[in-house]
């Protein structure tokens, strides 16, 4: 019995670690941390859930509308709204060619969503040309203002002021 005793007396004190090991041992800790942290706010800001304004708002076939003529007949243009996955564009898809303002005939056209509300998207349409009066590229808020109506304005504009066009939505999906 004496000689276990004396056996464990004589034992060298294991290895100090190495600060290489310290700081491995510290940086795993570290990032396991950061990755607890930030796992679930990078969830939110890629959850749709975690978006604002429900897509739905926007599902069916829509036209738009500037007099007091019908607007949903089949002489008009109508269109679909598709906004992708992380909710960071917007697509409006048309049902045949439309040449809108100086810009070559299209049958759909994408828009980058820059920040959203309940009930409204503001967007930059991709390779916009106009600019503000302060020279900035023109932002448009789309602001859906009753089930099925939708109304434009420059985000340079005053807060309330929209433009003649109205959003009808012709067909629910």
């Amino acid at each position: 019995m004496m000689r276990a005793l004396a056996g464990r007396l004589h034992r060298t004190a294991p290895p100090k670690p190495s600060r290489i090991a310290i700081m491995r041992i510290l940086f795993s800790r570290l990032l396991a941390a950061t990755l607890l942290v930030a796992s679930p706010l990078a969830r939110a800001a890629l959850d749709p859930a975690a978006f604002p304004f429900d897509p739905a708002q926007l599902a069916g076939m829509w036209t738009e509308n500037a007099s007091n003529e019908i607007a949903c007949t089949p002489g008009k243009v109508q269109f679909r709204f598709r906004l992708d996955t992380l909710r960071q564009r917007l697509e409006i898809r048309l049902d045949r060619l439309q040449k809108l303002g100086d810009r070559e005939a299209a049958d759909r056209y994408s828009a980058q969503i820059l920040s959203a509300t309940p009930n409204s998207l503001i967007i930059r349409y991709d390779n916009e040309q106009r600019v503000t009066m302060s020279g900035k590229t023109v932002e448009w808020e789309l602001s859906v203002v009753a089930p099925g109506i939708y109304r434009w304005r420059s985000t340079d504009w005053p807060r309330h002021e929209v433009n003649t066009v109205v959003g009808i939505r012709c067909q629910a999906d």
